[in-house]
C-alpha cells in the first residue's frame, strides 16, 4: 500500500480514527487487535496475530490431514497461518479472498468454490473457530469428506487447544 498522506487529529481521549479506506485495504475489522510500536518519531500500527502456531497445533492438523486424506488450511481471519496439503497440491497464495474473510467475520460455516487457493482443489468448507465468543480464525478444508462430523471434531479440538 502506498503512502496516503492523511492527517487526523487526536481526540481528548487520545484516539485516532483510521480512515475506512486504509482499514479496508489492510482488512482491519472492528475486533482487530492492533499492536502499537514506536520507532524514533514514528508510531507504527501493526495487525496482531493472536494465534501462536506451535508444534502441538501443527501435529494435530497434520495428523487429521493424513488420517482423512484431506487438505487443511488453518487461518487467522485474513491469511493462512499453517497448512498441510496432499495430492501434490500447492498453496497459491496465503492472503484469503474477501468472500472467505467475510464468511469468517460473519461466523458462517460456508462452502465456497474458488480456483485461487490451491492448485488441485476447487471446493472448500470454511468453519470459523470461535473461542469464548471471539473469532480466532478458521479451518478451511477441501470438500472431499463425506462425513462433515469429522471436520467438526477437528474444530472442537482446536477450540479447546486455543482456549
Amino acid at each position: 500500500m502506498e503512502n496516503q498522506g492523511i492527517i487526523r487529529k487526536i481526540d481528548s481521549l487520545g484516539r485516532i480514527v483510521i480512515p475506512k479506506e486504509i482499514r479496508n485495504a489492510l482488512k482491519f475489522r472492528n475486533d482487530t487487535d492492533i499492536e502499537i510500536l514506536v520507532k524514533d518519531d514514528f508510531v507504527i500500527l501493526k495487525k496482531k496475530n493472536n494465534i501462536n502456531i506451535d508444534c502441538t497445533l501443527e501435529k494435530i492438523i497434520i495428523s487429521f490431514s493424513k488420517a482423512f486424506h484431506v487438505n487443511i488450511l488453518f487461518t487467522s481471519y485474513d491469511k493462512v497461518l499453517f497448512f498441510h496439503l496432499i495430492d501434490n497440491n500447492i498453496l497459491l497464495k496465503d492472503e484469503l479472498e474477501d468472500d472467505i474473510v467475510n464468511a469468517i467475520a460473519n461466523r458462517e460455516n460456508k462452502i465456497i468454490i474458488t480456483d485461487r487457493l490451491l492448485s488441485n482443489a476447487k471446493k472448500f468448507v470454511i468453519i470459523p473457530i470461535l473461542v469464548n465468543g471471539d473469532i480466532k480464525g478458521s479451518i478451511i478444508i477441501d470438500d472431499k469428506m463425506n462425513d462433515k462430523r469429522q471436520f467438526e471434531v477437528l474444530v472442537d479440538i482446536l477450540k479447546m487447544y486455543l482456549e
